[in-house]
C-alpha cells in the first residue's frame, strides 16, 4: 500500500518525514500520532526508528507507542 499521502492527526506526512531523513542523515527517529492495530477511533503517540538500507535503496524501521513503552516501565518498576 502506498503511504506518501497518509497523514498524521496533525496533518504531517509521516512517511514523507522518513524518507527525508533517511535521505538527509541517513537514520533517525520520527515522533508522529499514529492508530494503532485493534483500537478504534483513537491515536496514539508513537516513535520510530528509521535507517536507510542503501543495497536496495529503501528504508528499514521499527516504531514504539509511547503507552506501550510506559506500561513495560511500569511493571518492570512493579516487580
Amino acid at each position: 500500500k502506498n503511504m506518501l499521502n497518509v497523514k498524521d492527526i496533525n496533518g504531517r506526512y509521516v512517511v514523507r518525514e522518513m524518507i527525508q531523513l533517511v535521505n538527509s542523515k541517513g537514520e533517525g527517529f520520527c515522533e508522529y500520532y499514529w492508530t494503532k492495530p485493534g483500537v478504534k477511533d483513537k491515536v496514539h503517540r508513537k516513535t520510530s526508528f528509521v535507517k536507510l538500507f542503501k543495497p536496495l535503496k529503501f528504508f528499514i524501521g521499527t516504531g514504539l507507542y509511547f503507552e506501550d513503552g510506559e506500561n513495560v516501565l511500569k511493571n518492570k518498576i512493579k516487580k
